[in-house]
C-alpha cells in the first residue's frame, strides 16, 4: 500500500500541470453544483414565501358558504361555487337562460360586498361567469374577471 501511493504521489509530480487542471475543474464543478441546486430548489414550498402572513386572513368554508348562499337566494342563476387556492378567491357562477350579460356583471359585482376588507387586500379574486346556449342565436356567455388585491373594482 506504501507503494501504490508513492507512486501515485510521482505521478502527480510529473504532471503538475494535468494534475492543476484536474483539480480546478473539480472544484468549480462542485461549486457550480451548489449554485445550480440552490437556483433550482426552494424551501418554500409550492408558493415560496408569497403566502407569507396568510394564516391571519384564511377564509373559512362559512364565509364560502354564505357567497354561495347569497347567490343562491337569486333566482337568476343555476349553480354557483366558491373555493380559495392559494392567495386566489375563485367565484364561478353558471345563469339561467333568461339572464343578460349586465345583469351577470352585476351579480358579480354584488358579491364583492361580501368579501371582508382584509381579505380583498390580500386575496385576489377571480370570477368565472357562464351562461349555456340559450338558442341557435344566442350561444350564452363565458366572462371571466378578476379583482386585484391592489385595486378596488372588478376588470
Amino acid at each position: 500500500m506504501k507503494n501504490f501511493f508513492k507512486k501515485f504521489i510521482n505521478l502527480l509530480l510529473r504532471h503538475k500541470l494535468l494534475t492543476l487542471l484536474c483539480l480546478i475543474t473539480f472544484v468549480v464543478a462542485v461549486v457550480l453544483f451548489f449554485v445550480l441546486f440552490g437556483m433550482f430548489t426552494s424551501s418554500g414550498g409550492k408558493y415560496g414565501n408569497r403566502l407569507n402572513g396568510i394564516e391571519k386572513v384564511t377564509v373559512s368554508s362559512k364565509e364560502k358558504k354564505d357567497i354561495v348562499s347569497f347567490l343562491e337566494d337569486k333566482d337568476t342563476l343555476k349553480d354557483a361555487s366558491v373555493r380559495a387556492q392559494g392567495k386566489i378567491i375563485y367565484i364561478n357562477i353558471t345563469f339561467n337562460k333568461d339572464v343578460t350579460i349586465d345583469k351577470a356583471k352585476a351579480v358579480a359585482t354584488e358579491t364583492l360586498a361580501l368579501v371582508d376588507d382584509d381579505k380583498k387586500d390580500y386575496y385576489d379574486i377571480g370570477y368565472f361567469l357562464t351562461q349555456e346556449e340559450v338558442s341557435e342565436d344566442n350561444k350564452g356567455f363565458v366572462i371571466t374577471g378578476s379583482k386585484s388585491y391592489r385595486l378596488d373594482s372588478i376588470s
